[in-house]
């Protein structure tokens, strides 16, 4: 179950990640790549395909939009609940994206999940905090996160620190 929630909570990003890889490779490959600006196919990505495009706003919201996790997570609490061997895995798959989601609806701008997906492509909670943006508290959310980053590396290291212990004291 700690895989499941590793990577539930990762999953939601994966999609919109491996998108914007084939952009970047594309400009690269087309000799687009400036220093001064965004790239054409990459730049295409996040100002136009990611707002209008339902292939992008699909594949980014199969783990993002709250109404699709949440049918993930009935779905895998009632396999669970059947005694289905995966349904405890897709029950904490889902929980740690519905957790990375309710963390991204707060900061994302304009470029949040959607609220309503599969059923509605275009609403969008508009926060007034942006994650990135440094005119919508970017800066101070970028320390806060980073902070939290380390917290929680510490935490993990402190943890396996204490799992190795044990583990030779057993031996």
């Amino acid at each position: 179950n700690s895989k499941a929630l590793l990577i539930g909570s990762v999953a939601p990003d994966i999609p919109l990640i491996l998108i914007a890889a084939g952009t970047i490779a594309t400009d690269l490959a087309q000799g687009n790549m400036r220093n001064d600006a965004v790239t054409p196919y990459t730049q295409m990505l996040f100002e136009n395909w990611f707002f209008e495009t339902i292939w992008v706003k699909t594949a980014h919201n199969l783990f993002h939009g709250p109404l699709a996790v949440l049918f993930y997570i009935l779905i895998g609490y009632w396999a669970w609940r059947s005694g289905k061997k995966w349904g405890p895995p897709l029950f904490w798959f889902a929980m740690a994206a519905m957790g990375h989601t309710l963390l991204d609806i707060p900061v994302h701008y304009d470029d949040g999940p959607l609220l309503l997906f599969p059923f509605n492509f275009n609403l969008r909670f508009y926060s007034p905090v942006s994650y990135w943006d440094p005119n919508r508290y970017g800066l101070p959310f970028t320390i806060f996160e980073h902070l939290v980053d380390v917290l929680c590396l510490i935490w993990l290291w402190r943890d396996w620190r204490q799992s190795k212990k044990l583990s030779t004291e057993a031996a």
